[in-house]
């Protein structure tokens, strides 16, 4: 993207989370360019809020397996997940929470199965 102007402030929109940038600099006085300043590059960093969290919802359960879905939210679309961290327990057992790592390239459209739970899901269950 080329951006003129006779102003001696420009502002330009942001790029979206997780995307890179490059900048650079020219200016051009009596129709003649002059040098090119240094190139300023980086990554924008994602959106961290309460609502850019990715959301779990358990979509099935039955026995000691509960399958869940995972949407991400839409400001960090572009952004690559390398991990996810789950926690979970069945209600009404006296047990701590127990607690997964998942490669984001394990996980199938979206889903995540979680099938070690200690007694069947029938009470419900808590998911982090």
């Amino acid at each position: 993207v080329v951006t003129e102007t006779n102003d001696n402030i420009v502002s330009l929109d942001s790029p979206p989370p997780c995307s890179y940038f490059r900048y650079a600099v020219t200016a051009v006085v009596d129709d003649i360019e002059g040098a090119q300043s240094e190139v300023v590059e980086g990554k924008i960093a994602p959106l961290l809020s309460k609502s850019t969290k990715p959301t779990l919802e358990v979509t099935e359960k039955f026995n000691k397996t509960v399958m869940l879905t995972l949407s991400l939210p839409q400001p960090n679309t572009m952004c690559q997940v390398e991990s996810y961290e789950v926690k979970y327990l069945n209600l009404g057992e006296n047990v701590k929470k127990q607690t997964v790592a998942l490669a984001a390239a394990d996980l199938k459209d979206g889903k995540i199965v979680l099938d070690n739970f200690p007694q069947a899901v029938d009470e419900g269950v808590q998911i982090e």
